[in-house]
């Protein structure tokens, strides 16, 4: 299968229903996003690589996040997978620039598992607005340069769990407090960053084929304070204040949904 040059980027159709035939999970989800005709081909098995990793890394745990969000993910493929993939899990995708088509992708998975829509929600904002609580996790699949930094950032800040998969390294948009004077050195000042702060760091790569920059860094915050689902609900908006009062209140309501497994 190639994913890189035209056919990679090429979006998904009509035609390539047929790819997609059996009731898998992944083939109902690729079908849902033929059907949107918004999302080219390298997204769609790269999100689903990425939500497969980070789902067995973080929602085998007892403590499970309770809300996922998506950060600068354009169309939030990423964030719907995990919902397809969890029960109980609210998303929002949080981007600057929100595309016109994300409301296609998000009224074809309404379409396939009726109600997936009131667990997600579209967010026009900067990482650097986020407030996170401690039964959040953050995502960013390809997160640019210091991207990548302020969602680690954010997530200390809140004492939430991220996935990241650093991309586009570069020295002058690097934006952790710790100095570093090569790009070889970046993703493992990172790890020991979190680290620092009372994470648990491992270091996943995703296949090859499917992206040249394939790592993701999990940041697992343990739950050792004796935490419960019933400490926080983390239903509001994360976002800082005055954006979480101009948006108003979230409306996710808590939805049994079937394990993906």
């Amino acid at each position: 299968m190639r994913l890189d040059g035209y056919a990679g980027r090429r979006r998904l159709g009509l035609s390539d229903l047929r790819r997609f035939e059996s009731e898998s999970l992944f083939d109902r989800s690729a079908r849902v996003v033929c059907g949107a005709q918004c999302v080219a081909k390298k997204e769609l098995y790269e999100n689903w690589a990425c939500a497969a990793a980070i789902h067995e890394h973080f929602f085998s745990r007892a403590m499970a996040p309770r809300v996922v969000v998506d950060v600068c993910g354009g169309h939030g493929l990423l964030g719907w997978f995990l919902l397809v993939m969890t029960s109980q899990t609210r998303c929002f995708a949080v981007d600057p620039r929100i595309p016109k088509s994300a409301a296609t992708l998000r009224d074809a998975f309404g379409r396939e598992w009726p109600g997936l829509g009131s667990r997600h929600r579209y967010l026009e904002a900067r990482a650097e607005d986020l407030s996170l609580g401690p039964h959040a996790l953050v995502v960013a699949l390809h997160a640019c340069g210091g991207l990548t930094d302020d969602v680690l950032l954010a997530a200390v800040d809140g004492r939430a769990h991220a996935a990241v998969v650093p991309c586009c390294h570069s020295l002058r948009g690097y934006r952790l407090p710790v100095r570093v004077d090569r790009l070889d050195d970046i993703d493992r000042t990172r790890c020991a960053f979190m680290t620092d702060h009372g994470y648990d760091v491992v270091s996943h790569f995703l296949p090859a084929h499917l992206t040249p920059k394939n790592q993701v860094l999990f940041a697992a915050r343990p739950f050792s304070n004796g935490l419960s689902h019933d400490d926080d609900d983390d239903v509001g908006l994360p976002l800082r204040s005055p954006l979480r009062e101009a948006l108003g209140p979230a409306r996710l309501p808590s939805l049994a949904w079937s394990r993906w497994r």
